[in-house]
C-alpha cells in the first residue's frame, strides 16, 4: 500500500470512528505539484460531508494529526478541516486554502 492510499485510510478510520463522514481528501501544496524535498510536509485538506463546529475541528484534528504519526514518525503534515458547505464556497476564492487545493490539488 502505498503513502498516499495509507494516509487516505487513516484520516478515513478516524472520522468513521468519530461518526463523521469523509467527503474527499486532497493532497495539495508541493507534494501534488510534484516539486517537494524529502523533508516537506504533506499538505491534506480534508473535507467532511457534515458541518463541524470548533471543538469537533479540533478533536477531529488531534485524532488524525496523531493516527497518522503513528504511522509516519518522522514525516509532517499541514492538516486542514473544512466541511463540504465550506470548501463549496471558498474553492472559487482566490488565495484561500480550499481554492489552491481545487486548483492544484490530487484527490486521493
Amino acid at each position: 500500500m502505498n503513502e498516499l492510499h495509507k494516509i487516505k485510510q487513516i484520516i478515513i478510520r478516524v472520522l468513521e470512528k468519530e461518526n463523521f463522514s469523509c467527503e474527499e481528501v486532497i493532497l495539495f501544496g508541493s507534494r501534488a505539484r510534484k516539486d517537494f524535498r524529502e523533508d516537506s510536509d504533506w499538505d491534506i485538506l480534508v473535507i467532511v460531508k457534515e458541518g463541524l463546529n470548533h471543538e469537533q475541528k479540533k478533536k477531529l484534528w488531534y485524532e488524525i494529526y496523531t493516527a497518522l504519526h503513528k504511522e509516519f514518525p518522522i514525516s509532517s503534515f499541514d492538516l486542514i478541516l473544512k466541511s463540504k458547505s465550506v470548501y463549496e464556497e471558498e474553492k472559487l476564492v482566490v488565495n484561500t486554502i480550499s481554492n489552491e487545493a481545487y486548483i492544484e490539488g490530487i484527490k486521493l
